[in-house]
Order: C-alpha cells, then structure tokens, then sequence
C-alpha cells in the first residue's frame, strides 16, 4: 500500500468508545458504535492522547480518526463484536485500522474479514496480548493482519509483524507501556513512512528498519 493512493485520510481505531476530545488536536474525531457496545471510551482517550504526541513531533497524514466502540461498558469485546466493527470500518475507505482487542482462539470470520481489508489495500495493526502466548494471540497472529509487540528496539520481525522500543511506546502514550500503544505507534510510523518518507533523521532510521514497502 502506498497511502493516500486509494484511501482518503481516515484512520479507523476500533476500542472502547469515544475518546476525551477536550484535548486540543489537529484531527477530526468523529465516534460510531456498532450494536449493543456501551464502552466508556477509557483505553481510546488513551490512544487517541498517544497519536496527539506522536503528531507533535512528526505530523501525521491523518484528517480523520473514526473510533468505533466494540466494547461493553466494562471494556470487554467479543469475537462477534470485533468481526462486526472490522467490516464496519471497511466501509469508511481508511488509510489504516487499528485494533487492540485479542483473542485466545483464531476465529474464521473475523479471518474473512482480515482478507476482505487486505484484499482492499487496507492494513490492520493488531496489538499481540499481553498476556497470552504469542500464537495464542488473534487476530494479531492472522497472515491478514499486522500484529505488533513491544521489543528493545523498533523492527520488522518479518512480513506480519512489527516490534516497537519500549522507550518509544513509554515516550508517546506516557503510561506504562502496552502493545496496544505499540500498534497504534506501528500505524503512524508505517504512514509517515509511506507518505513522507526520510523527512527527518528519526524518520529515515525507523523507515530503513521497517521498510518502506511495507
């Protein structure tokens, strides 16, 4: 995928609910829900606060970030709720998805849907779980999906995977680290590569590790 080419600007990130938008950002924040979700949007704020940093420093190829709620009110997902909001988010043409939700079985519809995005150009990052195995842990593990952990330093492990330094995941989301932070920094980093390549030196390291065909 080359951004931009086939995609409007839109990066769809489907959690918890709709993030804490008082934060001032310079992209629009737009919030869907598939059926039944009643997430609090706790995890998003989070994630939404770690793209703001990110976009501080390097400025992002993003105008809109659609957050889908796939949760319960207790932040909790379901196969079910996941392969629901994939397909959902197809239907916004992004530049990228992103996904933190995993689960301890591969599923074969939420598998269709992976296929159905990558089929379309459309790349999903997918958080590995911080507390299964790692091939326990779908739909990161899925060959249709990016699946992203949290290493030493930043690498392409191979075609389906990416590790981000901790330094760097503690740096933008200024929590504790988690692969989920990780995969949203995994996102921005691939569509800063893609569309921007080597704009700066920070820039053009993490884009000869991970490649910028990526």
């Amino acid at each position: 995928m080359r951004a931009g080419q086939n995609h409007n600007g839109t990066v769809v990130i489907l959690d918890d609910g709709c993030p804490d938008t008082s934060v001032t950002t310079n992209f629009r924040v737009a919030c869907e829900s598939i059926f039944g979700a009643a997430g609090q949007g706790v995890h998003s704020s989070m994630l939404l606060k770690t793209l703001i940093n990110f976009d501080r420093d390097f400025g992002l190829p993003i105008k809109d970030l659609i957050f889908v709620n796939i949760a319960d009110v207790d932040g909790r997902s379901s196969k079910l709720a996941i392969a629901e909001g994939l397909r959902l988010a197809k239907s916004f043409n992004p530049l990228a998805i992103n996904l933190s939700y995993s689960l301890s079985r591969r599923d074969t519809e939420i598998d269709h849907a992976l296929q159905d995005l990558a089929d379309s150009d459309i790349k999903v990052f997918v958080a590995y779980s911080n507390l299964f195995f790692e091939e326990d842990s779908f739909p990161a593990s899925s060959k249709f999906s990016i699946g992203v952990k949290i290493g030493e330093s930043t690498a392409r492990e191979n075609h389906n995977t990416i590790v981000v330094q901790r330094e760097l995941v503690e740096d933008f989301s200024q929590e504790q680290p988690s692969t989920s932070a990780a995969s949203i920094l995994a996102l921005a980093y691939t569509l800063i590569c893609e569309v921007k390549p080597e704009s700066t030196d920070s820039e053009t390291a993490i884009c000869k590790v991970l490649g910028n065909e990526m």
